[in-house]
Protein backbone atom coordinates (compact mmCIF):
# COMPACT_ATOMS: atom_id res chain seq x y z
CA UNK A 1 0.00 0.00 0.00
CA UNK A 2 2.60 2.26 0.56
CA UNK A 3 4.52 1.71 -2.50
CA UNK A 4 1.55 2.59 -4.48
CA UNK A 5 1.30 6.00 -2.11
CA UNK A 6 4.45 6.77 -3.28
CA UNK A 7 4.06 6.04 -6.85
CA UNK A 8 0.72 8.54 -7.38
CA UNK A 9 2.79 10.99 -5.08
CA UNK A 10 5.39 10.48 -8.17
CA UNK A 11 3.19 10.53 -10.90
CA UNK A 12 1.84 14.01 -9.51
CA UNK A 13 5.08 15.02 -8.67
CA UNK A 14 6.30 14.96 -11.80
CA UNK A 15 3.02 16.38 -13.98
CA UNK A 16 2.92 19.45 -11.62
CA UNK A 17 6.41 20.63 -11.70
CA UNK A 18 6.62 21.62 -15.44
CA UNK A 19 4.15 23.65 -14.42
CA UNK A 20 5.44 24.99 -11.87
CA UNK A 21 8.17 25.74 -13.43
CA UNK A 22 6.32 27.84 -16.41
CA UNK A 23 4.74 30.12 -14.24
CA UNK A 24 7.57 30.53 -12.24
CA UNK A 25 9.89 31.33 -15.56
CA UNK A 26 8.56 34.78 -15.91
CA UNK A 27 8.88 35.80 -12.93
CA UNK A 28 12.30 35.13 -12.20
CA UNK A 29 13.45 35.72 -15.43
CA UNK A 30 14.90 32.75 -18.28
CA UNK A 31 18.13 31.25 -18.18
CA UNK A 32 19.08 31.82 -21.02
CA UNK A 33 18.25 36.06 -20.21
CA UNK A 34 20.40 35.49 -16.87
CA UNK A 35 23.34 33.76 -19.31
CA UNK A 36 23.32 36.46 -22.76
CA UNK A 37 23.41 39.19 -19.78
CA UNK A 38 26.47 37.69 -18.06
CA UNK A 39 28.15 36.74 -21.31
CA UNK A 40 27.53 40.70 -22.65
CA UNK A 41 29.24 41.66 -19.27
CA UNK A 42 32.13 39.22 -20.14
CA UNK A 43 32.67 40.28 -23.30
CA UNK A 44 32.47 44.27 -22.41
CA UNK A 45 34.83 43.81 -19.85
CA UNK A 46 37.27 41.49 -22.05
CA UNK A 47 37.00 44.04 -25.18
CA UNK A 48 40.19 45.18 -26.05
CA UNK A 49 40.66 45.42 -29.88
CA UNK A 50 38.98 46.87 -33.05
CA UNK A 51 37.14 44.07 -33.99
CA UNK A 52 36.14 43.11 -29.93
CA UNK A 53 34.03 46.51 -30.46
CA UNK A 54 32.74 46.31 -33.63
CA UNK A 55 31.00 43.19 -32.61
CA UNK A 56 29.89 44.84 -28.68
CA UNK A 57 28.31 47.63 -31.52
CA UNK A 58 26.60 45.32 -33.61
CA UNK A 59 25.02 43.26 -30.17
CA UNK A 60 23.80 46.98 -28.95
CA UNK A 61 22.52 48.04 -32.35
CA UNK A 62 20.18 44.33 -32.30
CA UNK A 63 19.24 45.35 -29.22
CA UNK A 64 17.92 49.07 -30.25
CA UNK A 65 16.36 47.37 -33.33
CA UNK A 66 14.41 45.03 -30.67
CA UNK A 67 13.75 48.09 -28.05
CA UNK A 68 11.77 50.13 -31.30
CA UNK A 69 9.73 47.30 -32.40
CA UNK A 70 8.62 47.12 -29.04
CA UNK A 71 8.44 50.70 -28.87
CA UNK A 72 6.22 50.93 -32.15
CA UNK A 73 4.14 47.83 -31.04
CA UNK A 74 2.98 49.99 -27.28
CA UNK A 75 2.99 53.36 -29.57
CA UNK A 76 0.26 51.37 -31.67
CA UNK A 77 -1.31 50.01 -28.19
CA UNK A 78 -1.19 53.60 -26.33
CA UNK A 79 -2.98 55.15 -29.76
CA UNK A 80 -5.91 52.17 -29.86
CA UNK A 81 -6.38 52.64 -26.08
CA UNK A 82 -6.83 56.75 -26.18
CA UNK A 83 -9.78 55.92 -28.69
CA UNK A 84 -11.60 54.42 -25.76
CA UNK A 85 -13.26 56.57 -23.45
CA UNK A 86 -14.54 55.86 -19.89
CA UNK A 87 -15.93 57.99 -16.82
CA UNK A 88 -14.11 60.46 -15.10
CA UNK A 89 -13.86 58.68 -12.19
CA UNK A 90 -11.18 55.95 -13.67
CA UNK A 91 -8.81 54.99 -11.12
CA UNK A 92 -4.91 55.86 -11.82
CA UNK A 93 -3.29 54.09 -13.56
CA UNK A 94 -5.25 53.94 -16.51
CA UNK A 95 -4.70 51.33 -19.57
CA UNK A 96 -3.84 54.30 -21.68
CA UNK A 97 -1.58 55.16 -19.37
CA UNK A 98 0.49 52.19 -18.92
CA UNK A 99 0.94 51.72 -22.66
CA UNK A 100 2.00 55.44 -22.91
CA UNK A 101 4.86 54.22 -20.02
CA UNK A 102 5.65 51.30 -21.65
CA UNK A 103 6.38 52.95 -24.54
CA UNK A 104 8.52 55.32 -23.11
CA UNK A 105 10.68 52.86 -21.23
CA UNK A 106 11.28 51.12 -24.79
CA UNK A 107 12.12 54.36 -26.83
CA UNK A 108 14.27 55.56 -24.01
CA UNK A 109 16.08 51.96 -24.01
CA UNK A 110 16.42 51.60 -27.19
CA UNK A 111 18.15 55.33 -27.41
CA UNK A 112 20.62 53.98 -24.46
CA UNK A 113 21.33 51.17 -26.96
CA UNK A 114 22.08 53.38 -29.70
CA UNK A 115 24.61 55.41 -27.68
CA UNK A 116 26.58 52.57 -26.64
CA UNK A 117 26.70 51.29 -29.81
CA UNK A 118 27.91 54.34 -31.12
CA UNK A 119 30.50 54.39 -27.81
CA UNK A 120 31.72 51.02 -29.54
CA UNK A 121 31.86 51.92 -32.66
CA UNK A 122 33.82 55.20 -32.03
CA UNK A 123 36.07 52.81 -29.52
CA UNK A 124 36.69 50.45 -32.81
CA UNK A 125 37.59 53.42 -34.66
CA UNK A 126 39.69 54.70 -32.27
CA UNK A 127 41.50 51.23 -32.57
CA UNK A 128 42.02 51.59 -36.26
CA UNK A 129 43.48 54.58 -36.24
Amino acid sequence: MKSIAVTVVLLVGSAVMPLCSAYASPMTGSPDAVMVQTDLAQQMKQAHSASDYRALAVRFHEQEQVYKTKAAEEKAEWERRQQITVSIAEKYPRPVDSAHYLYDYYSQKADQMSKTAAEYEARAAAQTR
